[in-house]
């Protein structure tokens, strides 16, 4: 009986499990938006259900459901549906835009999210594909010509190299101009060091560029004072936002993987006639092309660098050789997923970049977590976690006077040397170095036996704990720290020339970040429709800096900072019926660095928005209106000990005629005072700046327009000035000097086939900022203050009255313009620290296209640069040498240069004639007009329209890999910095700079590294 019943229960599972499969099968479809475009990534779940699925890049879908059933699509953006699962094994759906959904969500200041249509400031934003498109190593080169107001300008063609980021235009005469970057609500270093300067230092990169921009879902740009006040001091000079990826419901792994060449995207314009030497005569030991005319010669034979006797023959292609083609690898992979209660995202990225010149490269390892959890309805937790490990060997030396740099004569080589024969004659039998001339270093000798390194860890952590205490009220902490230790080192080998018995410089820099931020937040809605959400906590900062050089001889220098920085706030937004927005914010600050009497500074901000379509209901016009307004203050405090006396151990001194100046001796150590007199009596610095704005969606929101007017003073500004030396100090540092920025800001964005049913689409954006600068005022009888200087009188310079400027030699010129003539030489006459123009741009603007039809997309961004002044350092090397096309004319003739003679007569009377004196040669016409001590002769117009990045990728029909398990896979073809449309200045990329990220501006260029144009291939895939 009990078999037999057995049997029976058996039957009769069977029959249910065969019922219940005969009841579940395949429903497919696609989601279409309401233009009949496919909507990839719309969410299918079973209702009452965690399985799901998602939209392909088709807007195909399928999922396994019983009849009866209930699909929910959702997407963002876009309202809810539902649909029964009936006889049919297709359903189709067209998702209908929701207009509450569609409220745009901006990431403010302490990683709150905002109403983008409540905002009374402008914000920019980019997201995750706009920084990916055509990936980049750095996220900050992937901002450049994407957001109205901000100016990024790389600094050089060097592997994992920097880039100056400026917002609204410079403002500070100390030369921190730079935002702070904020990532998941930490506060992080973008610290870029360069401690050579001029003479041979590097382009180490800044610390932004550690991270993955795989990573970052989106990017905001806190532009103005009011927009960033709740950072405080930190945020002086604006705040770039980013929030990395989450994950979400069910498990998906993406796989996205770049291959790209790189070449050098400028080189010089040589000539190819004529060998090194001076008037005409050829020496082995010079690098220039004043030597004899090569076809002249054609017969004779020559001692070349290795002894050895040879025929000249040109190497037209010699520089474009020693350039290798470099590779750039981005890979990551991500695992994320998540349930209703959890969320994770897990990444790995390996950077790996070979670069241009030889030896040189840079490997980057990123791992990140991303992981959150509601423990309760009232508790939930969140920690984000970033490990970045980097190590880069042969970054190039750059600048002067340094045997280790090499640019200057990889560039400025002579017609007839190969670098193959340099390359491979680099050292004797005996291991010893072949110089290239007798006071100049081969430049393998540098890049194999000098090689300078930089090894970085860092790790980026912060936990947040967030718990509501009602429906209106919660309470949030958020902790975490950025530490990074970075050890460089700069070799000079035995040997070498400048340094016959060798050296090394060692340099370990620690800095550590702590960041707390505590507040509450309440928000509260009434049947009125008023809304009211306050902030109000309090953050503590403590940034330490430790740097230890380790030098010839085994002196060493030990530096060590912290700074202490504790501030309260509070946030208070106010919304009337979703159209009248109100916020107010409050700060004060308590710093270390300032005296007791002055370390407390409190600054408020305001803002406001009205959106005004809505008095006008639904039409075909205007989707969308809103005019906004803000005002804001915004303080900073002094650099560490700078109030007292701070004596540090010296490892030598100076008496004259001393036999030894080392310390310690006889057992007896030194100590030197400050060389800037300490002030007791400094009180922080301030910007006032207010802003208006107006924004527009018009004729369904095919067109979007914002525009932005703003004015900002910033003023007693921390500065050192000089003092006499009879004082005992070379500065002091002072409260002084107000600078003042004016400018407009557009974004336009055009989508014309928007809402047509068609397959093809084109997206628009447009970004436009003109920004004025000047110099309001300065200390009382100050004329002008440095901010920068170079070689022979090149500096940069504030003045009252005027935008910061670049001064130095310059040619003279009588009343009516003309060029004063030297009688006796037939050269121009020179005159010293003139102002020679602008260092900033006029405007700038860049114009993203991006068009889409069927599977295919294609894409490219131009960056335009109008204005400014730059000067080249290598143009001068180049055409003072004879080395470049145009120093061919007028050689073996007569050359009378135009212009006239001053006369003076007996009287002291002064009159001009037409000059009429020829040159000697040009080979001096040249050494004189491009010599650096003659700024003018290489003062060029900085203006430049650059085809920034082109993407086309196509994304692989569903039905062609459904049966491989992925669920998208899209190849591409990427390129970056492909090519100069327009430029005004001769053989080098006019987006270059000598100086550094911290400066005013990028204007100056000597012997960088040259830019790179990068071509390749991108595949991406998810399962």
């Amino acid at each position: 009986m009990k078999t037999k019943f057995s049997g029976i229960l058996t039957l009769l599972l069977a029959f249910v499990v065969q019922l219940t499969f005969a009841q579940e099968k395949t429903i497919s479809g696609t989601v279409l938006d309401g233009s009949g475009l496919p909507l990839p990534g719309a969410t299918v779940l079973i209702k009452g259900t965690t399985t799901g699925t998602s939209s392909d890049f088709d807007g195909n879908y399928s999922i396994k459901a019983s009849q009866g059933a209930t699909l929910v699509f959702s997407f963002v953006g876009y309202a809810t549906q539902e649909k029964t699962v009936g006889a049919s094994n297709t359903i189709n759906v067209t998702m209908a835009e929701d207009a509450a959904a569609l409220e745009e969500v901006v990431v403010t200041a302490l990683g709150i999210s905002k109403k983008e249509r409540g905002l009374g400031v402008s914000v920019g934003e980019v997201d995750s594909e706009s920084l990916t498109r055509a990936r980049s190593a750095s996220p900050v080169d992937a901002l450049a010509g994407k957001v109205s107001g901000l100016k990024i300008t790389q600094q050089s063609g060097t592997p994992g190299g920097s880039a100056s980021i400026i917002i609204r235009g410079a403002t500070s005469l100390s030369g921190d101009n730079q935002p702070i970057f904020v990532i998941d609500g930490m506060p992080i270093s973008n610290q870029s060091l360069n401690q050579d300067g001029i003479t041979g230092g590097v382009d180490g990169g800044n610390r932004a560029g550690d991270i993955n921009p795989d990573d970052i879902e989106s990017v905001s740009v806190l532009k103005g004072a009011a927009a960033s006040a709740l950072y405080g001091a930190r945020a002086k000079n604006g705040a770039i936002i980013i929030t990395t990826k989450k994950g979400s419901k069910g498990l998906k792994v993406e796989v996205n993987s770049s291959l790209r060449f790189d070449s050098p995207l400028k080189l010089p314009n040589y000539q190819n006639e004529y060998a090194q030497g001076t008037a005409g005569t050829y020496d082995k030991d010079r690098i220039n092309g004043w030597g004899p005319k090569i076809s002249d010669v054609s017969g004779q034979t020559f001692e070349d660098f290795k002894g050895d006797q040879v025929t000249l023959t040109a190497k037209p292609d010699n520089v474009e050789d020693f350039f290798n083609t470099g590779i750039t690898m981005i890979n990551t992979v991500a695992l994320s997923g998540g349930d209703e209660k959890s969320d994770y995202r897990l990444s790995y990225n390996n950077t790996n970049v070979e670069g241009i010149v030889i030896g040189s490269d840079y490997i980057r390892n990123n791992f990140s977590l991303n992981a959150g959890r509601n423990f309760t309805e009232n508790f939930s937790a969140r920690a984000n976690v970033n490990y970045i490990n980097s190590r880069s060997t042969g970054r190039t030396q750059q600048g002067s006077n340094d045997g280790n740099v090499i640019i200057d004569n990889v560039l400025g080589m002579s017609r007839t040397v190969s670098f193959a024969d340099l390359q491979n004659n680099y050292v004797d039998a005996a291991g010893n170095q072949i110089p290239l001339t007798e006071r100049t270093n081969n430049p393998y000798w540098v890049i194999n036996k000098n090689p300078f390194s930089i090894d970085v860890e860092r790790l980026i952590a912060s936990a947040e704990l967030e718990y509501a205490l009602t429906d209106d009220l919660k309470i949030v902490n958020r902790l975490g720290t950025d530490y990074y230790n970075e050890n460089r080192q700069k070799v000079y080998a035995n040997g070498s020339l400048g340094t016959l018995n060798g050296s090394f410089t060692n340099w370990d820099y620690y800095n550590q970040i702590i960041n707390n931020d505590f507040y509450l937040s309440y928000s509260k809605s009434n049947s009125e429709g008023l809304s009211i959400t306050t902030l109000t906590g309090d953050n503590l900062t403590v940034p330490g800096l430790y740097a230890l050089g380790n030098a010839e001889k085994l002196t060493g220098t030990d530096f060590r900072s912290k700074r202490k920085l504790y501030g309260v706030y509070t946030d208070i937004n106010l919304d009337y019926q979703n159209t009248y927005f109100l916020n107010l914010t409050a700060r004060n600050d308590w710093s270390s660095t300032l005296p007791e009497n002055n370390n407390s500074y409190f600054y408020p901000s305001v803002n406001g928005a009205i959106v005004f379509s809505e008095y006008f209901g639904s039409n075909n016009i205007l989707s969308f209106g809103k005019i906004r307004a803000g005002y804001a203050e915004v303080g900073s405090d002094a650099d560490p000990y700078s109030l007292l006396f701070g004596f540090e151990p010296s490892p030598d001194y100076y008496v004259q005629f001393s036999l030894s100046n080392t310390l310690p001796q006889g057992g007896i150590i030194g100590f030197e005072a400050p060389r800037t007199l300490p002030n007791a009596n400094l009180k922080p610095q301030r910007k006032k700046e207010y802003e208006v704005g107006l924004d527009l969606r018009l004729f369904q929101n095919i067109l979007d327009i914002g525009f932005t007017y703003y004015n900002s003073d910033t003023s007693d500004q921390l500065i050192n000035i000089d003092v006499p030396l009879s004082t005992g100090f070379f500065r002091k540092t002072l409260n002084a000097g107000v600078v003042n920025n004016t400018g407009i800001e557009l974004d336009v964005n055009i989508s014309p086939f928007k809402n047509m049913e068609t397959n093809f689409s084109w997206d628009l954006g447009v970004v436009f900022n003109q920004n004025t600068q000047k110099v309001t005022s300065l200390v009382e009888g100050v004329d002008e203050f440095q901010l920068q200087s170079g070689w022979s009188g090149l500096t940069i310079k504030a003045s009252p009255g005027q935008e910061f400027g670049l001064y130095g030699t310059r040619f003279k010129k009588n009343e009516d313009g003309d060029y004063i003539i030297n009688a006796s030489t037939g050269l121009k006459e020179v005159e010293t620290a003139k102002r020679l123009g602008n260092v900033a741009p006029d405007w700038t603007m860049g114009i993203n296209n991006s068009f889409r039809i069927k599977n295919f997309g294609f894409g490219f961004l131009i960056d335009v640069k109008q204005g400014g002044t730059l000067y080249s350092g290598t143009t001068a090397v180049l055409r003072g040498s004879g080395l470049v096309a145009e120093t061919l004319a007028n050689r073996g003739e007569t050359f009378i240069d135009t212009g006239v003679n001053e006369v003076t007569d007996n009287g002291g009377n002064v009159t001009y004639v037409e000059n009429t004196t020829p040159v000697q040669n040009m080979e001096e016409y040249w050494g004189h007009q491009s010599a650096t001590s003659n700024t003018e002769g290489n003062i060029f117009d900085a203006s430049y329209i650059k085809l920034r990045e082109v993407n086309f990728f196509y994304n692989v029909p569903s039905k062609l890999i459904e049966r491989t398990g992925l669920s998208s896979l899209r190849f591409g073809v990427e390129a970056r910095n492909l090519w100069i449309i327009d430029d005004h200045v001769p053989h080098i990329d006019p987006e270059v700079n000598f100086f550094g990220t911290g400066g005013p501006a990028a204007t100056v260029e000597f012997s960088s590294v040259p830019s790179v144009k990068s071509v390749g291939f991108n595949v991406n895939l998810t399962f």
